[in-house]
């Protein structure tokens, strides 16, 4: 199929090549039939192998663009298929990570915390006390 602007174009061109062709036969006020006609022979021959050069050419970029569609098309597909399954693992393994979790829950025991505080404050206190009773023989001495 043809653009409309392309035939437009093609006409007008052809309109043009078979004035200045009168001029150069216009040797007089006749013209040699058959020589006019061959002419227009040629140019019929001409606009057949343009329109099939560009048939064909119509054809092959929309081949190019059909196989290209495609292309992109089982990209797109493979690409989803791929974050699908990534997707699904995700979930699998979050949903074990609860399931793991469930029965794990323990609150922060705070009598616990405080009797291990209160037992390194006490054995810092005998440390201390102890440092201080070496200062203080030291001094003496």
């Amino acid at each position: 199929m043809m653009h409309k602007k392309r035939a437009i174009d093609i006409v007008e061109q052809v309109h043009e090549n078979i004035l200045n062709k009168l001029e150069q036969l216009n040797s007089g006020s006749e013209i040699d039939g058959k020589i006019f006609i061959e002419y227009l022979q040629e140019i019929a021959s001409a606009l057949v192998d343009t329109t099939d050069s560009l048939e064909k050419e119509e054809s092959l970029k929309s081949d190019c663009f059909e196989n290209e569609y495609k292309s992109i098309a089982d990209t797109s597909l493979d690409s989803y298929a791929n974050t699908s399954d990534k997707l699904h693992k995700f979930t699998r393994e979050q949903q074990e990570i609860i399931d793991e979790c469930q029965g794990d829950v323990t609150l922060i025991n705070q009598k616990q915390i405080s009797d291990k505080f209160a037992m390194i404050q006490t054995h810092m206190n005998d440390e201390v006390s102890r440092a201080n009773g070496t200062i203080r023989l030291l001094n003496n001495r």
